[in-house]
């Protein structure tokens, strides 16, 4: 009987429990006005659009490897762009 090496155990159980322990700490997030000041649903869905039009150049233009941080900083330039256009993130809670 073939035996896993006790580090290969380790190292997946740790893995899994970062894993876990990452989706436990996302907090669903929501956009809300830096000012306060309520927005009409038409104008956040076009902004986003525009945003997202954005974050598609940068993709497209991007010359990091694909992946995590790739993702991430298109991620970044959608973030920016709402930001631009009076927007932040707030938890939805």
């Amino acid at each position: 009987m073939l035996r896993k090496p006790a580090s290969r155990s380790i190292s997946t159980a740790i893995l899994l429990a970062l894993t876990i322990s990452g989706c436990a700490q996302q907090r669903a997030l929501t956009w809300s006005r830096a000012d306060g000041k309520p927005f009409a649903a038409e104008q956040i869905d076009l902004d986003r659009t525009i945003c997202r039009g954005e974050m598609q150049k940068a993709n497209l233009a991007s010359n990091a490897e694909a992946g995590f941080a790739r993702g991430r900083a298109v991620r970044e330039v959608f973030v920016g762009c709402m930001a631009q256009r009076g927007y932040m993130q707030v938890p939805a809670d």
